[in-house]
C-alpha cells in the first residue's frame, strides 16, 4: 500500500467524521455522559475521531491491518444502521435504508482489496455496526408523557371557524385553539423519511368524524380535541395566538414577572428564538444562541402552577390570557431529544417569525421537538385534550 493510499484512507475518514459531526451536532454537554443519548450521538462522534487518529497513526507506521480496521468501521456503522433501522422502523421509506446500504457499498469498494487481506476488517465492521445500531436506537420515541383530560364523547360544536378573533385591549388576538399535528411519523422515525400519521393536519370541526369542538364562553373559549391513537410528531400546535394591531409587542409570564419583547427569530440559523417551558414546578423563560438551537440562555424563572401571560403594547397592558389545562396535560418530566440541557418537550415560543407575515405569535405545544437540533419525535397519548382559554381585561404594568 503506497503513501498516497494511506493518506487517502485517513482523509476519507476525516471527511466522514466531519460530515457526521455536522449532522448530529449538539452543544457540548447537551446530554450528560450518564445517558444513552450522549453515547449514541457525542460518543459516536468521539469514536469516529479516535478511528481517524488511529488511521493516521497506521498510515505513518505503514501498518495495513490498522488501516483495514479503520476503513471498515464506517461501513459497519452504515450496514448496522440499515439492518437495525429497517426492523426498528417498519413504516420508514425503503429508500432511506437503500441509501444507507448503497453508501456502505460505495465506501467499501475502493478499499475492498485492503479489507479482504486482513482479519481486523471483521472487528472494524462489528465495532461500526454497534455504533450505527446504537445511534438509531435512541431515535425511537419513548412512551407518551402527555396527559389528556379524558375520553368522554365530544359535545356539539358551537363555533365552526378554526380561527377565532377576540379583543385584547386596543389590539386583537387571533387564535387557532385546536390541537394540530404538523410533522408526524407513524413509527416515530424522522418525519419525511417515514409514512405520516393519518391524524396529521387540522382536526375537522364538522361531520361524523369530528375530532375537535370550539365553544365560546363569556370570558374566552372552551376547546376539546380528540386524539384516537398515540401520535409521534416533531411539530404540533396546542394553541397559536397571533397578536394584531400592536406597535411594540411585549409579553410577561405570570410567575417569572419579567417583561420580554417579541423579537424576530430565524430558522434554521440566525437570530435566536425565545421560549418558555414548565419543569419541576417552575416556569423558565429562555432563548437559543442560533435560531432555535442551544446552548440555551435562561432569561427568567419563577413558580407558576398555571400558564398565564399578559400582552403589552409598549408599557401598556392589553389583556391577560390563561390556559388552566396546559400544565396538567403537558410533558413536563422528560427531556426533549432535540434540545437536551434539561429542557422538556413542552414549549411556549414567542416572537416574530422572519418568514411569512411578521406578526407577533405565541405558540403553545404540550410536547414537540421544534426547539433544539434534530428531527426526533415525541408522542401524544390517545384521549381528549381540553383547552380552556380565559381572556381577562388589561392589568397595569408593575413598576
Amino acid at each position: 500500500m503506497n503513501a498516497f493510499s494511506r493518506v487517502s484512507v485517513a482523509a476519507s475518514l476525516a471527511a466522514v467524521t466531519t460530515a457526521f459531526t455536522m449532522a448530529v451536532a449538539r452543544p457540548v454537554a447537551a446530554f450528560p455522559p450518564s445517558t444513552l443519548r450522549f453515547w449514541a450521538d457525542d460518543g459516536l462522534v468521539l469514536g469516529l475521531m479516535a478511528v481517524t487518529l488511529l488511521a493516521i497513526a497506521g498510515g505513518v507506521k505503514k501498518h495495513e491491518p490498522t488501516l483495514a480496521f479503520c476503513i471498515s468501521v464506517p461501513a459497519g456503522a452504515l450496514l448496522g444502521a440499515c439492518v437495525f433501522g429497517s426492523q426498528m422502523f417498519p413504516a420508514a421509506k425503503g429508500s432511506a435504508w437503500g441509501m444507507l446500504f448503497g453508501c456502505a457499498l460505495l465506501w467499501m469498494v475502493p478499499s475492498l482489496r485492503l479489507m479482504r487481506r486482513h482479519s481486523l476488517t471483521i472487528a472494524g465492521l462489528i465495532v461500526g455496526a454497534a455504533g450505527g445500531t446504537l445511534h438509531l436506537s435512541v431515535k425511537r420515541p419513548g412512551p407518551a408523557l402527555t396527559h389528556p383530560m379524558g375520553t368522554w364523547p365530544l359535545p356539539a360544536s358551537g363555533i365552526t371557524e378554526k380561527t377565532v378573533t377576540l379583543p385584547c385591549g386596543s389590539a386583537s388576538i387571533e387564535m387557532v385553539p385546536t390541537l394540530q399535528f404538523q410533522s408526524t411519523s407513524r413509527d416515530g422515525f424522522w418525519p419525511g423519511l417515514s409514512e405520516i400519521d393519518d391524524l396529521q393536519g387540522e382536526p375537522p370541526l364538522e361531520g361524523p368524524q369530528r375530532r375537535a369542538v370550539i365553544q365560546e364562553t363569556g370570558d374566552g373559549l372552551d376547546v376539546m380535541t380528540q386524539v384516537p391513537h398515540e401520535v409521534a410528531s416533531h411539530l404540533n400546535r396546542f394553541t397559536d395566538v397571533f397578536v394584531k394591531n400592536v406597535k411594540v409587542p411585549r409579553i410577561r409570564f405570570d410567575g417569572a414577572n419579567v417583561v420580554h419583547e417579541f423579537l424576530p427569530f430565524d430558522y434554521p440559523k440566525g437570530r435566536p428564538a425565545q421560549f418558555a417551558y414548565y419543569s419541576k414546578g417552575e416556569l423558565v423563560v429562555a432563548r437559543g444562541t442560533d435560531a432555535e438551537k442551544g446552548p440555551f440562555v435562561e432569561l427568567a424563572r419563577g413558580k407558576s402552577a398555571e400558564l398565564s401571560f399578559t400582552l403589552f403594547d409598549g408599557d401598556v397592558a392589553l389583556c391577560s390570557l390563561s390556559f388552566p389545562d396546559f400544565v396538567s396535560q403537558a410533558d413536563v418530566t422528560s427531556v426533549s431529544p432535540t434540545a437536551g440541557e434539561g429542557v422538556p418537550p413542552n414549549v411556549i415560543q414567542f416572537g416574530i417569525p422572519a418568514k411569512g407575515a411578521p406578526v407577533p405569535v405565541v405558540h403553545l405545544s404540550l410536547a414537540e421537538t421544534g426547539i433544539g437540533s434534530g428531527l426526533e419525535t415525541v408522542k401524544h397519548a390517545a384521549g381528549v385534550y381540553r383547552n380552556r382559554i380565559r381572556v381577562t381585561p388589561s392589568v397595569p404594568l408593575e413598576p
